[in-house]
């Protein structure tokens, strides 16, 4: 870890580096044999929102208005939801 605490705007940063050997990409995995793109889980964050959500909401609705209002952290489809 380095300190930096002679930096503007900001009283101490730290940077933390990793040092080691990178582990690579997630592979598909389980039923997945058609698809290419490394398995990436989702946010356990963004499936609590989706819980309450769809509470009150059709399932539709809840996916359209996630990726809407923030489609970085939205589902990454509506079968998630």
């Amino acid at each position: 870890m380095t300190w930096f605490s002679n930096v503007p705007d900001c009283e101490q940063l730290a940077v933390v580096e990793y040092q080691g050997v990178h582990p690579g990409v997630n592979q598909p995995h389980g039923n997945a044999r058609h698809i290419d793109r490394p398995f990436v889980r989702t946010h356990p964050d963004t499936l609590r929102r989706v819980d309450e959500k769809v509470t009150h909401r059709p399932p539709r609705d809840v996916y359209e208005s996630m990726v809407r209002e923030d489609s970085v952290n939205a589902p990454r489809d509506l079968q998630q939801v």
